[in-house]
C-alpha cells in the first residue's frame, strides 16, 4: 500500500521546554518514499499572543456557497511537502506527499495523497498546490497504483506514518493555481513550518570575515500562494482595513499617517537562501511581492506609505573600512545601525514631502555619526531552541552608526519623550534595535528631520501593541505626522487595530 524506501524526516523532540525538529534517518513502516531534501528546520516556540477581532457570521446565501462548494471540492489540502529538491534533481519523474482532509463520502477524514510534481522533467500543476485549497481528487489506494510508482523520488515531510495512503491520478481545484516556479525565491519559503529557521547553503561578507544567513520568516505565510488575497482584503482584523482606518480617523484630527513595513531578510536576500550570491542588487521578482500588492492597495486608499524594499534591494550590503557587510543581520531578525539610518533618511524624505514642518531646530553637525565595528549578540543566536540543539552560532561583526551631541539642545532633541514632538513613532522591535547606543531608527530619524520623534514600540507587536499604546498616552496630542514601522512578517496577522481605537473626541 506504501512506498518502501529510507527518508529524510523532520523527527520533533522537547527538550527544557523548547519545540525544535531535527533530521533523521529511519525505515518507514511502511516507508514512502525519498525525501530529497538535506536541509533541516528549526522549530521556534511561539510566545506571541493574538487576539482575534470579532468576524460577522455569515449569512444564508454565504452558507450555501459553501455547502455547494464543499460538495463540489470535497477534500481540503493541510500540509504540503517542499518539492523544490525533487523538481530540481535529475529525476525525470517525482513524486509529493501532501496531507489531506475529506472526500465524498466522509468529509472528516484525513488521508495521505501522493501527487506527482514533476512528468518528463517538467513541473506539473500539484508542485503549485497550497494549504487550505480545496480540490477535487481521483485517486487510489497505493497498492493498486502503477509498480512504477514505487521507485520514484518522493518529497515527504508528513509526519503522520498511520494515515491511509493513496495515488492521485488527476484532481481539479477550486480556484486558480499561480505557477510559483515563476518566482523560485518566494516558493522556497513558502510551506515552510510554522516559526522555523533557515540557514543559507554559503556565507556572505560580514566584514572581517564571512558567514551563512540565518532567515526566520513567523508563519512564513507572506510568501505563500494566497498572501496577496489576505493582505488587500478589507476585512476586519487585516491590515488593510486597520491602517486605512487609521489613516482616515487621524486625518480628520490633522495627523498624516505614514505606513512603513520593514522588509525582513527572506524578502532581500533569496538568492542567498537558495545557495547564490547576486552581490549589492537583488535580482529577479520580488520575493515578498504581496508586500508590493498590499503597498499599491494602501495608496489608493489615500494612504501614505513608504516601501523600503525599493531601496534596500539595491542597497543589501554597505562598505566600511574596505569591507563589506549585510545590510541586515546574518544571524539576527532586524536590520543593521546602517540601515536603520538608511532608512531614516529615505522616511525623513516622504515626511518632509507630505507635511508641512518647523524647519529643524538642530543642524547635523551638532548630531555627529561615530561609525564603531562591533560583534552583536544576535537574537536568532540566542534563542532557546538554537542552544538546546548544541548550534554554535558565531556573534555577528558588524558597524554601528552611533549618534552623539554636542550641544545640550542637541542632546534634548535626542529624547524620545518630548510631548511637543510634531512628528511621532510607533511599532515594534525594528525601533527599539539599536537605540540603547544612540544608533537606531528612531535617533537617526531625529538627525535627519533636525526635530524631536516622539516614540512609543511595544512588544505585542506593531499591529496590536503599538497603536493601543499610542492612543492611550497621545490623548490631547496634536503631532503633524505619525510613523507606523512594522516588521513585515507581522501584515499577515489577523489582529490589526487602528481606527477602532480613536474615540469620538479624543
Amino acid at each position: 500500500m506504501a512506498l518502501n524506501r529510507i527518508s529524510f524526516h523532520l523527527f520533533y523532540l522537547t527538550l527544557a521546554g523548547a519545540t525544535f525538529t531535527m533530521g533523521w534517518l529511519f525505515q518507514r513502516s511502511p516507508g514512502r518514499g525519498h525525501h530529497a531534501s538535506e536541509e533541516v528546520a528549526i522549530e521556534v516556540p511561539s510566545t506571541r499572543r493574538t487576539q482575534e477581532s470579532p468576524v460577522d457570521a455569515p449569512t444564508a446565501e454565504e452558507l450555501r456557497e459553501r455547502k455547494a462548494r464543499m460538495r463540489a471540492f470535497p477534500t481540503v489540502v493541510q500540509q504540503l511537502s517542499d518539492p523544490t529538491r525533487v523538481i530540481d534533481s535529475p529525476y525525470r519523474d517525482a513524486l509529493m506527499m501532501v496531507k489531506c482532509r475529506g472526500h465524498a463520502e466522509d468529509f472528516g477524514e484525513e488521508f495521505l495523497a501522493a501527487f506527482m510534481c514533476k512528468e518528463s522533467g517538467q513541473r506539473t500543476q500539484a508542485a503549485n498546490l497550497r494549504q487550505g485549497v480545496r480540490v477535487k481528487l481521483e485517486r487510489m489506494p497505493m497498492s493498486e497504483a502503477p509498480l512504477g510508482l514505487k521507485n520514484l523520488a518522493t518529497a515527504d515531510d508528513i509526519l503522520n506514518f498511520d494515515l491511509p495512503v493513496y495515488w492521485v491520478k488527476s484532481f481539479s481545484s477550486a480556484e486558480p493555481l499561480p505557477d510559483r516556479s515563476a518566482n523560485p525565491g518566494r516558493t522556497q519559503f513558502a510551506n515552510r513550518p510554522l516559526n522555523s529557521v533557515i540557514k543559507s547553503r554559503l556565507d556572505v561578507p560580514t566584514g572581517p570575515s564571512s558567514a551563512p544567513m540565518y532567515f526566520y520568516g513567523g508563519d512564513w505565510e507572506l510568501y505563500s500562494a494566497g498572501a496577496e488575497r489576505k493582505l488587500i482584503s478589507r476585512d476586519r482584523g487585516g491590515v488593510r482595513s486597520a491602517v486605512r482606518g487609521l489613516s482616515e480617523k487621524l486625518a480628520a484630527l490633522g495627523i498624516t499617517l505614514v505606513f512603513v513595513p520593514a522588509p525582513q531578510s527572506a524578502s532581500l536576500y533569496p538568492d542567498v537562501a537558495m545557495g547564490s550570491n547576486d552581490g549589492r542588487e537583488c535580482k529577479g521578482r520580488r520575493s515578498g511581492e504581496s508586500v508590493g500588492m498590499l503597498l499599491e492597495a494602501l495608496r489608493q486608499d489615500g494612504v501614505k506609505v513608504v516601501d523600503l524594499y525599493q531601496h534596500f534591494s539595491l542597497h543589501r550590503f554597505y562598505v566600511h573600512e574596505g569591507r563589506e557587510y549585510p545590510a541586515w543581520l546574518n544571524s539576527d531578525t532586524h536590520w543593521s545601525s546602517w540601515a536603520a539610518a538608511e532608512a531614516a533618511g529615505q522616511i525623513a524624505k516622504t515626511i518632509r514631502s507630505v507635511v508641512e514642518l518647523p524647519e529643524a531646530k538642530i543642524l547635523p553637525h551638532a548630531l555627529p555619526v561615530t561609525w564603531k565595528p562591533i560583534e552583536y549578540d544576535g537574537d536568532i543566536r540566542r534563542m532557546d531552541l538554537v542552544t538546546a540543539l548544541g548550534v554554535q552560532i558565531p556573534l555577528c561583526p558588524t558597524v554601528t552608526l552611533q549618534v552623539s551631541a554636542v550641544t545640550p539642545e542637541a542632546e534634548a532633541l535626542l529624547k524620545r519623550d518630548d510631548l511637543t514632538a510634531q512628528v511621532h513613532l510607533m511599532g515594534d522591535s525594528f525601533v527599539q534595535t539599536w537605540e540603547e547606543l544612540q544608533a537606531g531608527f528612531a535617533t537617526h530619524l531625529a538627525r535627519e528631520l533636525g526635530l524631536p520623534v516622539r516614540t512609543v514600540w511595544s512588544m505585542e507587536g506593531a499591529q496590536l501593541g503599538a497603536p493601543r499604546q499610542w492612543v492611550q498616552t497621545s490623548k490631547g496630542l496634536r503631532p503633524k505626522v505619525l510613523v507606523w514601522l512594522v516588521a513585515e512578517r507581522a501584515l499577515t496577522s489577523s489582529n490589526w487595530q487602528g481606527g477602532e481605537l480613536i474615540q469620538p473626541g479624543q
